[in-house]
């Protein structure tokens, strides 16, 4: 399959298709997340601070994987890195998910 000059496509396009799709929806995901748990007269500085610190996230690992290829000649450490960093992400959701039950149920 083609583009429309004829031109074969790149094995990429989909891997890099896929990754744009995530990214655009991670932004309505964090609005509605927003509204769902938080109250709406907190929203004018939670959605902003999320999005910002997104975005931080999302520019930072991109940056910091070109450094370790830079630095290593090989995808191993960046993709090490950014595992490491979801299981601390993880970590860090799972924290806060037990604390906000164990505090709904005492408050019962």
């Amino acid at each position: 399959m083609g583009d429309r000059n004829g031109r074969a496509r790149h094995p990429g396009d989909r891997i890099r298709g896929a990754v744009g799709a995530a990214v655009a929806l991670n932004v309505p995901a964090n609005a509605l997340t927003v509204r769902e748990l938080f109250p709406a007269d907190q929203a004018h500085w939670r959605l902003p601070t999320l999005l910002f610190c997104s975005a931080a996230g999302m520019a930072t690992g991109g940056w910091l994987g070109g450094v370790l290829y830079d630095r290593f000649g090989y995808y191993g450490p960046a993709f090490a890195t950014a595992v490491a960093v979801n299981i601390l992400n993880l970590a860090i959701i799972t924290t806060l998910v037990w604390r906000q039950t164990s505090v709904a149920a005492l408050a019962r």
